[in-house]
């Protein structure tokens, strides 16, 4: 297991306890119905490998927000919300924004608070 792995498993361990906040969200203190379920699909999956900053990305791609928003709700610019989106596809080996939106919800992301 390499140390990257190490480390996400100990953050999907807490996340399956914790609340999962979006910045920006309008009910950031409640659970997501599939927060738990979503930290147990990705660990040892292609997406251990995103960093919290591209998860984070990755989750308001998810919910349909398109880069301006995304830059807004995380403090950013678009340039650095470009460059997180596509460091996400590399990482991933997805060619565009629909493919990225079909395999992160098949794992959970997009998910809004019940």
């Amino acid at each position: 297991m390499t140390p990257q792995m190490k480390q996400f498993e100990v953050w999907a361990l807490s996340a399956s306890r914790l609340p999962f906040v979006v910045p920006g969200d309008p009910a950031p203190n409640r659970y997501t119905p599939c927060g738990a379920w979503r930290a147990a699909q990705i660990a040892g999956s292609a997406f251990a490998i995103l960093t919290e900053r591209e998860r984070e990305v990755l989750e308001l791609i998810a919910r349909g927000h398109d880069n301006g928003q995304i830059a807004s709700q995380l403090s950013l610019s678009t340039k650095t919300v470009r460059n997180h989106i596509n460091n996400i596809f590399s990482k991933l080996d997805i060619p565009n924004r629909a493919q990225a939106i079909v395999r992160a919800r098949d794992v959970g992301f997009g998910c809004r608070p019940s």
